[in-house]
């Protein structure tokens, strides 16, 4: 930075480092100042949507992600990968608070594809995350029978998939517990762990 801050790749580089050395705080210092200093550039946004949701700013992230036009070519993977873990943390917040009405909202809203951060819908997406805290939020609510049909596809989907590997298949090993398949369930959840800060987060919301 020293040496030359008066280009957006260099913040952008900044910006990574913090965030690879779990300096969140700093990470989004520095967003905040490179978008001050690059209001137009689309990889300094994406950065501070980053850095929002690192700080569990996530309303704020999601209005950044609203408002970007991402092509295929820039990572739009990894950048839907972000509206998906925006929209589940907003979903989260919003079942501890008891809002389980909003909770859905969001978490539907994961599962969607928005034309604007340009990564398409696959053919089959495994949104067992996303469809389990619906089914959580559908239960607290009362609404047993919505609950069980969608924990059900999710079982049923694991089921055909137990090879699959990641946070999705952590979901369907709960399921499975669920459903009785304790040492199965326990098994997938023990193989896929969630990284530790949104395991707890979800552990203690999801109960």
């Amino acid at each position: 930075m020293k040496i030359d801050p008066s280009t957006w790749k260099t913040w952008h580089t900044l910006i990574d480092f913090y965030s690879q050395q779990a300096n969140s705080e700093k990470a989004l210092e520095t967003a905040l100042e490179a978008n001050r200093l690059y209001p137009q550039d689309d990889y300094l946004q994406i950065d501070l949507a980053r850095a929002f949701i690192g700080n569990e700013r996530n309303a704020e992230a999601a209005d950044i992600l609203e408002g970007l036009q991402v092509l295929p070519s820039e990572g739009a993977s990894d950048v839907h990968s972000l509206f998906v873990r925006c929209h589940v943390n907003l979903g989260l917040e919003n079942i501890q608070a008891g809002n389980f009405e909003l909770a859905i909202q969001h978490l539907e809203k994961a599962k969607t594809y928005p034309e604007n951060l340009g990564s398409g819908r696959p053919y089959e997406p495994d949104q067992r995350m996303q469809d389990y805290l619906i089914a959580y939020s559908y239960g607290k609510m009362g609404n047993r029978d919505k609950a069980e049909e969608i924990k059900k596809a999710i079982l049923d989907y694991t089921l055909e998939h137990l090879s699959a590997q990641g946070d999705n298949q952590y979901f369907g090993g709960m399921a499975l517990v669920d459903f009785g398949e304790r040492n199965q369930g326990r098994e997938l959840m023990r193989k896929n762990r969630l990284a530790e800060d949104f395991l707890q987060k979800v552990r203690t919301i999801v109960r």
